[in-house]
C-alpha cells in the first residue's frame, strides 16, 4: 500500500499543505494523513502514520523535513522502517529508500 505523509508548520501555510497533498494523490497514495504543526509540536498524524504502515508499505513525503526534525531523527525513523520493511521515497530529494 502507498500510504502518504504532509506537514506544515502553520495554518497559514495551506497553499503549500494543499502541494504536497496533490503530489501525494499522484504517488497513488492509498492513505494519507496530514497534519498542520510546528515541526516542535507534538505530529499525533505522523506518530499514527508510522503505527499504520505494515510490511511492504511505502511511504512518501514530500521532503525529509516534513518528516523528521533533524538528520538524527530522519535516521531514527528510516531505521525503524527499515527493520519493518516498509519502503521509503522523499520526493523532492529524489531519495527512494526500499
Amino acid at each position: 500500500m502507498h500510504v502518504g505523509y504532509a506537514r506544515t508548520s502553520t495554518f497559514e501555510q495551506q497553499a503549500g499543505l494543499d502541494a504536497q497533498l496533490r503530489q501525494l494523490q499522484e504517488h497513488s497514495c492509498e492513505r494519507i494523513y496530514s497534519e498542520q504543526v510546528s515541526g516542535v509540536g507534538k505530529r499525533e498524524k505522523l506518530q499514527e502514520c508510522l503505527r499504520f504502515v505494515r510490511e511492504d508499505d511505502v511511504l512518501f513525503v514530500c521532503k525529509p523535513d516534513r518528516l523528521a526534525r533533524s538528520a538524527a531523527d530522519l535516521l531514527r525513523i528510516v531505521e525503524d522502517l527499515s527493520q519493518r520493511n516498509v519502503g521509503l521515497v522523499i520526493d523532492a530529494a529524489l531519495i527512494v529508500l526500499i
